[in-house]
């Protein structure tokens, strides 16, 4: 079982939603975003467009 607990105090809830809920109405001040950016892994997973066209040469010749 996943428990979201609040930064800010010691509350423990089950569902984000209400952690988010509780943070907006107890804690306004407090801001606890994310940046939003694709994982490590992610990008290094994409092959560079260089890498491709030269995967693709090696096998048309």
């Amino acid at each position: 079982m996943t428990v979201h607990q609040c930064p800010k105090c010691e509350l423990r809830f089950t569902w984000v939603t209400e952690l988010e809920d509780h943070c907006r109405q107890d804690h306004p001040q407090f801001r606890h975003d994310y940046p939003v950016r694709k994982p490590a892994a992610a990008q290094r997973q994409q092959p560079a467009e260089e890498d491709t066209k030269e995967a693709t040469s090696t096998f048309r010749e």
